[in-house]
């Protein structure tokens, strides 16, 4: 999930950062009035496509699922290729969507600064996906297995920790680049320093306790295994004891 979205937010912004040059020969700001000309309108494009082709459409109305019920399933020879023909497993399903979630999220972040209709748009696609998701998992596939909570403290470790300080790091490109003479140093700095510290904090905190809960996980894993030595040998050892000291039953 985190690898799909961070080359779904790479590329986006890979995209929209090759209009920079367009900026420069104008001697203005790196995130000036051409890059709006640009690469702005390719952001917006890449998510108002993404929420109504792949949000409503290709998630909601499934049409590879169509196509294996009413094509694949009804030309089937036996009744065991037409049942798998027409359940199709959910097994990457809500990692697929997440991972969809967090483009939006993270593109909002970064670059709502200077879109502010990002917020909206982000806000319409998160409203949609409780619908969405309920119709398929209720209707379209049948129940996915059992999930901890692995994917949602990915996206609470890594993705918003890395979109907030993305944020803060380009409102001040964007600020800096469309103000005349400037913004005021000292209140951005102050301002980068209280929320980036912030940010820092929280990131550390978060990813040593995710350290720390994996390797406590390993640790428990190799001690429950039944090939561990020690386990092996303190088995052992209470057996030699009790066949020593307690009489055996006759």
């Amino acid at each position: 999930m985190l690898k799909l979205a961070f080359f779904q937010v790479f590329n986006t912004v890979c995209a929209s950062a090759s209009f920079v040059q367009d900026t420069l020969p104008t001697g203005e700001g790196i995130l000036s009035r051409g890059w709006y000309e640009k690469g702005a309108p390719l952001i917006l494009n890449v998510l108002l496509g993404d929420a109504f082709v792949i949000g409503l459409g290709v998630d909601l109305l499934q049409p590879g699922v169509l196509m294996g019920r009413y094509v694949a399933a009804p030309a089937a020879l036996t009744q065991g290729d037409m049942d798998s023909a027409y359940i199709v497993p959910a097994d990457i399903y809500l990692a697929f969507r997440l991972q969809f979630f967090c483009k939006f999220i993270a593109l909002t972040l970064m670059f709502g600064s200077a879109i502010p209709v990002l917020y909206l748009l982000t806000t319409f696609v998160l409203f949609c996906a409780p619908y969405v998701d309920r119709w398929n998992l209720l209707r379209i596939f049948p129940p996915p297995a059992r999930t901890d909570n692995t994917l949602m403290r990915g996206v609470v470790v890594y993705v918003l920790p890395l979109a907030i300080l993305m944020h803060i790091g380009l409102c001040y490109l964007f600020f800096e680049s469309i103000t005349a003479g400037g913004p005021n140093k000292v209140a951005v700095l102050a301002s980068l320093a209280i929320n980036g510290s912030a940010t820092v904090v929280f990131i550390l905190r978060e990813w040593s306790a995710s350290c720390f809960k994996k390797r406590g996980q390993e640790i428990a894993t190799a001690l429950a295994q039944p090939g561990d030595v020690e386990a092996e040998t303190a088995l052992h050892s209470r057996q030699l004891l009790l066949e020593r000291y307690v009489a055996p039953v006759h």
